[in-house]
């Protein structure tokens, strides 16, 4: 495909992603299927994908409230075999065969952070209020609200004590909104402590209960 071939299906392509993604402050910053990610509300930044197949499934789910810095990669696959003779790909390189493999979808749970140039392999988990730093390979699972880097990346420190963790981990970032937040931004733009968190996850659930009601 020639480059301004390219560049015309790349603005294309952005253009349908933008519709279908009007929650979100997200754009794409290359060619891929875009029905096979997932984004939720409030997160922001270039989606760069690397897809193996043309299967249909979801290879990358991206929770909400999640900060995407630049050149962040997702790789959804393309490992090569390690068990057989070769590691060149001679199905796909002779009889145009895919045969690249994958460890699995990546997800990105909400209130994420991805630092610049952060490579995130297939199979991956990114817990809630994740940080990854930037320039970091992520190849395992990174716990929520852990502060991961380096190549591969490696635990640094968790942010916060265990018990705002706790209660963190479940607090339904789904029910935050922008009306919400700005109703309570006291709560949103000081040092967080157990008081703070426990305020946030019962404002949440009282975001819940009303829209339960109001389906009543």
């Amino acid at each position: 495909m020639g480059y301004l071939l390219r560049l015309f299906k790349l603005f294309q392509l952005r253009e349908k992603w933008r519709m279908k993604n009007l929650h979100n402050s997200t754009t794409i910053d290359n060619i891929f299927d875009i029905d096979r990610v997932v984004v939720g509300k409030r997160t922001y930044g270039k989606i760069r994908v690397s897809m193996f197949n043309t299967d249909k499934d979801i290879v990358l789910k991206i929770g909400h409230f999640c900060s995407i810095a630049s050149n962040v990669h997702f790789l959804c696959g393309g490992d090569h075999y390690l068990n057989r003779a070769l590691t060149f790909p001679v199905q796909k390189k002779l009889f145009d065969i895919d045969e690249a493999t994958s460890k699995g979808q990546i997800v990105v749970d909400d209130d994420v952070w991805i630092g610049t140039n952060a490579l995130i392999l297939s199979g991956v988990h990114i817990g809630k209020g994740a940080v990854v730093a930037a320039g970091s390979v992520v190849t395992k699972d990174v716990p929520p609200f852990a502060i991961v880097g380096g190549v591969p990346a490696k635990l640094i420190k968790f942010r916060f004590s265990d018990e705002i963790i706790s209660c963190l981990r479940n607090t339904d970032y789904s029910k935050l909104d922008d009306e919400l937040i700005k109703k309570n931004i006291d709560l949103f733009d000081t040092e967080i402590n157990l008081d703070i968190a426990e305020k946030i996850h019962r404002l949440c659930r009282i975001e819940t209960s009303y829209e339960k009601s109001s389906m009543n």
